[in-house]
């Protein structure tokens, strides 16, 4: 129960045809969290293999059409009454939108007098289909907005999404019936996904020899020389920055290469073509090995700037398309804001009719457009790429000019190369300029750490979902928890922990026996609205569903009430009435428990909180609580570190704080109020369970942040421990304020019937005070102590909450 329910990412495969079918029966039953294939498939939606199903026209003219219904209904005051089981399923797929709005439009027509007698005449032929209507609407836009998550093929559509582990049977009999058979479902458990990284530098073991060489080449042979040096693994050495004196008389930096800018801009403008048309473009870009001809270099152009004046003028005529649906849709709201004459009524139906046509008729070419746009993608992916990968390379090579020099005819270049490599070099240089060179070694050869790039793949976690599995009776406690947040779908859920704990606290700082059935008298009334599906306002709604969480905590306030020894105040108060009655509320069978439960706690027998002996016992029974629910939320995150496979994290963190805190808890139980002056007076016990544990926390938090982090860390954790364990002290604090506040009220009481002769006057205001103020500070109490002093130490609280696609009306 302190794990959320498990998972299986589910891809399904449908024909095109029962796509809206089976939407319609997993919505209705409210299984699946939808995805976007788009993310999900991301390698096979750039490569063309799966397309988005491109829904935006039909999804318009829905919504337009959903909201006339709307106001129809509203102009015939009609309720809403359908719901989802009322309408078959043929009903929504075969439903005709040129049929709905030829409709839509002769009711408009018809209502446009609002004449009363119309309205009612309306209203009684066409009411109910109306509501129907909308309530189809409703069905279908939420259908066309889930099929903006999925993709197709010629003849299959794909969807994908999160399904709870307990429900895949269920849901795939649901898809079975929905495509009549024809499906396909693959499932997998959540799992962390590789994904590459770019190339980084890693030094290898040991060292190698590396040797500059300095190469001179006549001017006419450098190209070769550059595109054959690619062919051996080198450094390119930046000459601009070496001393002229160094070099031969003259020697001035190498002009920029002409060929560089052309190269340059033309890869500039296949980047832009290749992001318009969503084509991914190819990986790191490594130097050329062969020399690129002019008549090559020419006819890339010629092609990339045919394949580029379609595509621009193909996307600016699109985003004219959708500037045009923009002012045409606004247009159309504002005329059916006029206010208007009935005479001229009709002739703004007209108006609303020509601005609609217009607009379905620029969706229709936008879908047109984006058809080529398709096609010119797929057709010419692979040229583009391969283009975008040869033009890349020869800029590479071309830069290497702007590190040379060079005199009237000798271009000089320098390169460190490994010394196993050098004859290679030479060779390659040789054979390029045709021996039309010179070399010398301009350093011996050093040893330096070798250096490559590689790939380097790092684990990511996929972004699951989280479900909260916990009992019914538990539910509502789900609410405080996520307070903090959606949790992660690999921490701890500890919604069933503070089932118990909330209540506890809250009784023990609202320990009234009279105070708690009085409260439980007004939550149960809540609870039967719950229980009926009360809907009011924001904070209303909140205290109705928190019901039952009030009615556990009116029962443990009666429980410690007992315990406590309090029943509206002291009983054994002179100004309590009890006490002039001689009423004792808490004896016989009651006063057994009260007993078996003050000696279970660690009470005095003969207890009360505004007495010494009993108030010093219930700071004690504080501490020992607060130990116990910050132990539990330190176990907890070392859990969560160990699930996120966060081990070093794990033990540096939270794992040495337990340690730390589990050593000064039991050095409290052993010497309680002596324990300060055990610690600062040597104490071998002390040492090994307080010091021993910071020492090691400090060295090892210094060794693996640094020691500045390592020491701020490892003081504020000593410092929060102490702090924390102090806040618990609330919970004695607000039972000795009831208490106090309780004799107070029955002073009042006692003088006010002694003035005027008129009992409890102070005991009904102090029972009002009590439950309409006093349980608001204790409950907030109660939350802090949960969500700070607890839920932060193990709450990551960066999760997605599961929301699984449900068509509702």
């Amino acid at each position: 129960m302190l794990t959320l329910a498990p998972l299986l990412k589910v891809s399904v495969y449908v024909p095109r045809s029962y796509l809206e079918r089976t939407l319609f029966d997993i919505g209705r039953e409210g299984l699946l969290h939808l995805t976007d294939v788009k993310e999900d498939f991301p390698e096979e939606v750039v490569k063309g293999l799966l397309r988005p199903i491109d829904v935006s026209t039909r999804l318009y003219r829905i919504s337009l059409l959903s909201s006339k219904v709307e106001k129809i209904a509203s102009t015939l005051k009609l309720a809403p009454k359908y719901s989802l089981e009322d309408l078959k399923e043929e009903e929504v797929l075969s439903f005709s939108i040129p049929d709905a709005e030829a409709y839509i439009d002769s009711l408009e027509r018809s209502l446009s007098s609002a004449d009363e007698s119309i309205v009612e005449k309306v209203k009684e032929e066409h009411g109910e289909k109306v509501l129907k209507l909308g309530a189809l609407l409703r069905v279908l836009e939420a259908l066309e907005s889930a099929k903006t998550k999925t993709a197709e093929t010629a003849t299959v559509a794909v969807f994908s999404g999160w399904l709870p582990k307990e429900l895949l049977n269920t849901f795939v009999d649901v898809v079975r019936r929905a495509s009549d058979g024809f499906f396909a479902i693959k499932c997998e458990e959540p799992k962390p996904r590789l994904e590459a990284h770019a190339p980084r530098e890693e030094v290898e073991e040991g060292k190698r020899e590396v040797v500059n060489l300095r190469f001179y080449v006549l001017k006419e042979y450098v190209d070769p020389v550059l595109y054959a040096l690619s062919r051996v693994e080198h450094s390119f050495v930046d000459l601009r920055s070496a001393l002229y004196a160094e070099l031969e008389e003259g020697a001035k930096p190498f002009e920029s290469p002409p060929r560089l800018f052309k190269l340059s801009s033309l890869s500039s403008r296949l980047d832009v073509i290749l992001n318009t048309l969503g084509i991914r473009p190819p990986g790191e870009a490594e130097p050329l090995g062969e020399p690129l001809s002019d008549e090559r270099l020419s006819e890339i152009d010629s092609i990339v700037s045919s394949i580029e004046k379609e595509v621009f003028a193909l996307s600016s005529k699109l985003e004219s398309l959708k500037r045009s649906m923009e002012v045409a849709s606004r247009l159309e709201s504002d005329v059916s804001a006029m206010v208007v004459p009935r005479l001229a009524e009709v002739a703004v139906q007209d108006v609303r009719g020509t601005i609609r046509s217009i607009v379905l008729q620029l969706s229709d070419e936008a879908g047109r457009i984006h058809t080529q746009l398709d096609k010119i993608r797929s057709e010419s992916e692979s040229q583009l790429v391969e283009f975008k990968r040869i033009v890349e390379g020869a800029r590479l090579v071309e830069e290497k000019k702007l590190k040379m020099l060079a005199t009237d005819n000798i271009a000089i270049l320098q390169i460190a190369v490994a010394k196993g490599d050098v004859e290679r070099a030479m060779s390659l240089v040789r054979e390029a300029s045709k021996n039309n060179f010179t070399c010398r070694e301009v350093s011996r050869p050093t040893k330096v750490k070798a250096k490559k790039e590689v790939k380097v793949e790092a684990p990511r976690e996929v972004r699951v979902p989280s479900l909260m599995r916990n009992p019914s009776w538990a539910r509502v406690y789900e609410g405080l928890v996520k307070g903090l947040g959606a949790l992660n779908y690999r921490e701890i859920d500890p919604t069933i922990i503070w089932f118990f704990t909330f209540p506890i606290f809250f009784g023990i700082m609202f320990p009234d026996v009279g105070h708690g059935f009085v409260l439980l008298a007004l939550s149960i009334p809540l609870y039967y609205l719950k229980r009926k599906g009360y809907r009011g306002g924001e904070i209303s709604n909140y205290i109705v569903q928190g019901a039952p969480v009030l009615m556990a905590c009116a029962i443990t306030s009666t429980i410690f009430g007992v315990i406590f020894g309090e029943f509206f105040g002291n009983p054994a108060s002179e100004h309590h009435p009890f006490f002039k009655l001689g009423i004792n509320p808490f004896s016989g069978a009651v006063a057994q428990f009260r007993e078996s439960a003050l000696s279970v706690l660690g009470l005095p027998r003969e207890f009360h909180v505004l007495e010494a002996s009993g108030a010093t016992a219930l700071l004690k029974l504080t501490i020992y609580i607060a130990i116990f629910h910050i132990t539990l939320g330190l176990l907890f995150s070392v859990i969560n570190k160990v699930r996120l496979g966060e081990y070093k994290e794990a033990i540096v963190g939270p794992g040495l704080w337990l340690w730390l805190y589990l050593g000064a808890g039991t050095a409290f139980v052993i010497y309680r109020s002596k324990l300060i002056a055990a610690a600062l007076g040597g104490d071998m016990l002390v040492f090994v369970l307080i010091w021993l544990p910071f020492i090691v926390m400090f060295i090892a938090r210094v060794m693996f942040m640094g020691f500045l982090d390592g020491f701020g860390e490892s003081l504020d954790h000593f410092i929060a421990s102490l702090s924390n364990t102090i806040s618990y002290a609330r919970l004695f604090a607000f039972a000795i304020v009831h208490a106090v506040l309780s004799d107070v009220f029955l002073a009042v009481d006692h003088g006010l019937h002694a003035i005027i002769g008129v009992p409890f006057i102070g005991a009904v205001a102090g029972t009002l005070f009590f439950v309409f103020f006093e349980i608001v500070f204790v409950f907030f109490q109660a939350l802090r102590l949960h969500w700070v002093e607890h839920g932060t130490k193990f709450l990551i609280a960066d999760g997605v909450p599961f929301q699984p696609f449900t068509i509702k009306l």
